[in-house]
């Protein structure tokens, strides 16, 4: 590996995943959902309302002949995640013109009691389901927040994998530069000794340039990948940085995975209950569940029942056994409500009806696609491995035979181009090693992606 400071893929990792713009944008996502949970939740808050109302009119303020009425009302609803509304609250009512609808005694008058839902509404209601749908977009928001970071993530694994192979591509062609600069000066002492012919400098000299050549396109695609995992650095207070000088990719963490084709199973079983792709289409075959049975209630005819047990004011309170016992006073009604034909309703369940059917279908399509992706992953992964052991195995034998070739040129039973073709072949098989290497280990991260992990394949053991 190139000589430097080492910037191991965990801690390029961490940079990414704490400071990155997508990251904090994605958590935004996620914050703007728990502000519309919230917000439903207020449907469930208690009321406090108050309210008073008077007239005075005549030609003398001090006469209580001009008071027309004087009202007061204060009450407390609370309402139940069950549909019925408990209420408590106060009301007084003075004047000569008060309608006897709304009178009271001179002490004013308790309530306390309820509305309760007898045909629609009984099973849910607005706020309900508007409370299940904020919930499931919530869900919705927090596997965006978790597919934009492994996205990202994703792009700067393959991004610090291309870094990893232009190093090392670096770092074999200037081994290979290294030689032949070596052999070129050897020859060309034994061309002026007189013990080679002059035409073997020219082969060595042309060796030479063309892996200078090729050295400065080497250098030319790792200072262009350096660059572009630059790109990916940011700090704690959202502003870009630079990648040090002298840092160089390092090996360190990046070993050999053993996934054992036993535990491919669990593998899956994990992923389709984790993944934010299948949580996504989830959470929206929730919130149409939930709009659909809204739409099937208001099918039933709308009626609520109200009773409320009153008690004069006094001294004493609110006097709820007296309210509540068979000759105690109250208030009550029954409302009902209901088109005959019921065409906008039957229309509404209609249309949620095939928007919740349609979302449990792509439940099932994202489950499946999910598990092939998975799968495909996992053999790719499974290809690079058998594929490195075979390229290792390649670049062994060809130096072999490169050796081979350089021993009989020293033997004088060869020819330098012959040297440099078998010498050739090794570099350009250590090169095709390197880009396996880069390919395994953007396979990692795919397979990563492919189960909705964050980024790497270490969490999923």
């Amino acid at each position: 590996m190139l000589p430097g400071t080492p910037l191991t893929f965990d801690a390029f990792y961490d940079l990414v995943s704490r400071y990155h713009p997508v990251v904090r944008q994605a958590r935004l996502i996620e914050d703007g959902a728990d502000g519309d949970v919230t917000a439903a939740f207020g449907n469930f808050e208690p009321k406090f309302e108050a309210s008073w109302q008077a007239k005075r009119f005549g030609t003398s303020p001090t006469s209580t002949q001009s008071l027309y009425y004087n009202y007061a009302d204060v009450s407390l609803k609370i309402p139940t995640p069950f549909g019925a509304d408990f209420k408590v609250g106060y009301e007084r009512a003075s004047g000569r013109f008060i309608n006897p609808q709304f009178a009271t005694p001179n002490n004013g008058l308790f309530l306390a009691g309820f509305s309760l839902p007898l045909g629609q509404r009984i099973l849910t209601d607005e706020r309900r389901t508007q409370l299940s749908v904020a919930r499931a977009l919530r869900v919705v928001a927090q596997a965006e927040r978790i597919a934009m970071t492994n996205k990202l993530l994703f792009e700067a694994a393959k991004s610090y994998a291309e870094w990893f192979s232009s190093a090392l591509q670096l770092q074999v062609i200037r081994d290979g530069v290294r030689l032949a600069d070596v052999r070129f000066n050897a020859i060309a002492g034994r061309v002026r000794a007189g013990d080679a012919a002059g035409i073997d400098s020219i082969e060595a000299a042309a060796e030479l340039n063309r892996r200078r050549a090729q050295l400065q396109g080497a250098e030319q695609a790792y200072f262009g990948a350096s660059m572009d995992l630059t790109s990916y650095l940011w700090d704690a207070r959202g502003q870009p940085r630079d990648l040090i000088s002298g840092s160089v990719p390092s090996d360190s963490g990046l070993g050999r995975v053993v996934l054992d084709s036993a535990s491919v199973p669990q593998l899956l079983a994990r992923v389709l209950a984790l993944h934010p792709d299948v949580r996504k289409a989830e959470g929206k075959a929730t919130q149409a569940g939930a709009e659909r049975s809204l739409a099937r209630q208001a099918m039933i005819p709308l009626a609520s029942a109200d009773l409320y047990a009153l008690s004069p004011g006094s001294g004493n309170g609110f006097d709820a056994g007296g309210a509540l016992n068979r000759d105690g006073n109250f208030k009550g009604a029954i409302n009902v409500s209901s088109p005959l034909l019921f065409f906008k309703e039957r229309g509404k369940f209609q249309s949620t009806d095939a928007k919740a059917d349609g979302a449990d279908l792509q439940v099932r399509e994202t489950r499946r696609d999910v598990t092939l992706l998975v799968r495909t992953a996992i053999n790719d992964l499974s290809l690079f491995e058998a594929q490195l052991a075979l390229q290792r195995d390649a670049v062994r034998l060809f130096r072999i035979l490169s050796a081979g070739e350089q021993a009989k040129f020293d033997a004088g039973e060869s020819n330098l181009f012959l040297v440099n073709t078998r010498e050739r072949q090794v570099l350009d098989e250590e090169l095709k090693y390197v880009a396996l290497q880069a390919k395994y280990l953007a396979s990692r991260p795919a397979l990563a992606v492919a189960a909705g992990a964050p980024g790497r394949l270490p969490e999923l053991r």
